[in-house]
């Protein structure tokens, strides 16, 4: 319930998060996320330790021009 509250008392369209996520999706999708995000401010608690897994991320350029040839 708390973390509910803490989701719903962010204003939705703010700056996004350093995700990228703004939090009008976590507002529009709780129903469906809640176990997910529960479970893992559960474990950040249980193991503190292992709170730096959150920063990392695999990230994957997906070109939108056929055999680009550079990034701009």
């Amino acid at each position: 319930m708390e973390i509910g509250e803490v989701v719903f008392n962010m204003v939705p369209l703010k700056a996004p998060d350093p995700n990228g996520i703004q939090a009008i999706f976590y507002q529009s999708h709780w129903e469906k996320i809640i176990p997910i995000v529960c479970q893992t401010i559960k474990t950040c608690f249980q193991h503190p330790q292992n709170i730096t897994v959150i920063n990392e991320v695999q990230l994957v350029l997906i070109p939108k021009i056929v055999n680009a040839t550079n990034i701009k």
